[in-house]
């Protein structure tokens, strides 16, 4: 294997691909947070206001039913999987885009994580 070439100007921040480490966002924020910065993306990324707030309200009813003890850890994850696997699989592009998607998906991930604790 041949040594890979460092690209010029950047001998001081080049990291060798073996010694790259890939870690997710530190956040503190909690899963109510997360889910109230999801309407925001509707104003902020000029997203359709209704399909947002649909989405959103969708996910915060979960996670409302969970936290009022109505739905099991193991409910809730079920209907985030259907969440993520319908709901956001058919979003429209124009009406919600990839960036917004993938915020709805942190909140998943972030519900997810707080109520297996």
């Amino acid at each position: 294997m041949s040594k890979p070439v460092i690209p010029p100007g950047t001998e001081h921040v080049w990291t060798p691909a073996e010694d790259v480490v890939i870690v997710g966002p530190e956040t503190t924020a909690t899963a109510e947070d997360v889910i109230t910065g999801l309407a925001l993306h509707a104003i902020v990324r000029n997203q359709d206001q209704e399909a947002v707030m649909a989405l959103s309200t969708q996910l915060e009813n979960m996670w409302e039913e969970f936290k009022a003890g109505n739905t099991t850890a193991g409910q809730l994850t079920e209907q985030l999987g259907n969440f993520r696997n319908n709901d956001l699989q058919n979003v429209i592009e124009e009406d919600v885009d990839s960036m917004t998607v993938q915020a709805m998906e942190f909140a998943i991930v972030t519900m997810l994580s707080e109520s297996s604790q």
